[in-house]
């Protein structure tokens, strides 16, 4: 039989996912061009390699004790790029919400799981989960859902009670260059009176800084009270008598399969509360501890909160995002560089990481951390590259193209190399060198191509790759830039192993 190929879809995007034992549920009116092989439900999981494997197959959940509900299907069908919708539907069979996604098959047997997270007024009784694939039904799975009165008055604050009391301490940092031009626009919160905790990405190469503050106020920084580029966070003091900072939670109180909150920043603006798994550890020396979490994120939420069931900060949202092993899903950028809305998913940084809070010292000025090398280049604002590529090795098509192999971001220093492939989109005619490079987290360089020749034609297409060896380089976390002539037009990062 051929082996099985998982494929992540729904509300909620988690990792590979292996089969657990459940019951299989026949699709009601198949046409038979997709057959069921099973299908089952569960709360939650555990990684295991390149798979995520259920930990407590069942059918019957209880809220508030239980917050989501997986379910997965295997299916036996023909090959090729098939589209798959995800229905679940309440008992009074009305249709809570839909999500669907397109995959390529490459084998006869391939599987997927569906992640649903629990409203706090969920309705109680017989759910169930409709799946079609190319608009044709591939499977049903029902589930009961019970509610727990009880435990729920108990259970803390609600999701509503936790967004309003959070709302007061979150701001949005906006980093300026010299001339006075918008480079990023990120979160932070209070942590402590007049102390705002954000992303180091939010200040990087920032020669001011302009912190929105919840009660419409705007506050210019130009100092900044501590940080720690490897980890990725910074502190500023910030005049705000009003704000109301958050309560850290008690170190290592979280795990593995807790549901937690994020404050995110949608694209239309404003403010939104949004439920997320963590789904995994990632132990790094020197760049220390991360969680992965199971939602993809907006830029503009990079250095928001994780909080707890009571509302408590666990970590805060890293702007350094990794996916592991991600090898069926491209790595998409835009003329802006920052991550996108149903991209890799995000990962936290322990709040247990930020110290000494408050900063012990003075405060150091952006000019001054410039200037003394800690800010790495920004990305030119108007940059050459349409898309861009970290894989393992490349290949040419028939018209001498580079075309990635074994798409990911990890890699283990016995793999020897790594690769990247641009495809450049001009907007002007430039004649320059292209070149790649390597920093540490301490924004060191560590490796670099030789420059060579191009030249950029307005609206022509051009393709670049390159390979570089890694096998000397530590176990950490890596920045890697794509240069035309001094300017950087493209930025990512990846993990080495040993």
């Amino acid at each position: 039989m051929a082996t099985a190929k998982w494929v992540s879809l729904g509300i909620v995007m988690a990792g590979a996912l292996a089969i657990a034992q459940g019951q299989s549920q026949q699709a009601q009116g198949q046409t038979g061009q997709f057959r069921v092989v099973q299908s089952g439900s569960g709360s939650k999981g555990e990684q295991h390699g390149d798979d995520f494997v259920m930990s407590d197959p069942r059918t019957t959940f209880r809220y508030p004790g239980d917050k989501q509900v997986i379910v997965f299907f295997e299916w036996e069908g023909p090959t090729g790029v098939h589209h798959f919708e995800g229905t679940w539907r309440s008992p009074d069979g009305k249709v809570a919400s839909v999500s669907d996604f397109d995959y390529e098959a490459k084998e006869t047997l391939f599987r997927g799981h569906w992640t649903l997270n629990l409203p706090e007024r969920v309705v109680p009784g017989m759910w169930t989960l409709e799946a079609q694939i190319d608009g044709r039904a591939a499977g049903a799975q029902a589930f009961q859902v019970q509610v727990d009165e009880a435990a729920l008055q108990a259970n803390g604050p609600s999701q509503a009670e936790i967004f309003k009391g959070a709302q007061a301490a979150l701001v949005f940092v906006e980093s300026l260059d010299a001339e006075g031009h918008r480079l990023n626009r990120g979160s932070g919160f209070f942590i402590n009176p007049n102390l705002v905790l954000t992303a180091f990405v939010n200040i990087d190469g920032a020669s001011a800084l302009n912190v929105d503050l919840a009660t419409g106020a705007h506050v210019r920084v130009t100092e900044v009270a501590g940080w720690n580029r490897t980890l990725d966070w910074a502190l500023l003091h910030v005049n705000a008598p009003d704000a109301d900072p958050l309560e850290e939670a008690k170190p290592e109180s979280w795990g593995i399969g807790d549901i937690d909150y994020l404050m995110d920043a949608p694209p239309e603006g404003g403010r939104a509360i949004q439920p997320v798994q963590i789904t995994g550890i990632l132990n790094l020396p020197k760049g220390g501890q991360r969680l992965h979490l199971s939602w993809a994120g907006n830029a503009e939420a990079i250095g928001s909160p994780l909080l707890n069931a009571q509302g408590k900060v666990v970590g805060i949202l890293s702007g350094v995002s990794l996916i592991m092993r991600d090898s069926d899903r491209p790595q998409l950028t835009r003329r802006d560089p920052k991550p996108a809305e149903g991209g890799n998913p995000l990962v936290v940084v322990p709040l247990t990481a930020v110290a000494p809070m408050p900063p012990a010292g003075k405060p150091v000025t952006l000019a001054e951390m410039a200037t003394r090398g800690l800010f790495m280049a920004a990305v030119a604002r108007e940059n050459q590259v349409g898309l861009a590529t970290i894989c393992a090795s490349y290949k040419k098509n028939r018209d001498l193209q580079p075309v990635p192999e074994d798409i990911w971001t990890e890699f283990s220093r016995k793999e020897g190399k790594m690769a990247v492939v641009v495809n450049w989109l001009p907007t002007a005619n430039h004649k320059t060198t292209q070149q790649l490079r390597i920093y540490d987290s301490e924004n060191r360089m560590v490796e670099s191509s030789e420059p060579q020749e191009i030249n950029l034609k307005r609206d022509q297409e051009l393709y670049s790759a390159w390979e570089q060896p890694i096998a000397t380089l530590p176990p950490g976390v890596y920045r890697v830039d794509v240069l035309a002539g001094d300017k950087v037009q493209w930025r990512g990062y990846f993990a080495v192993t040993e």
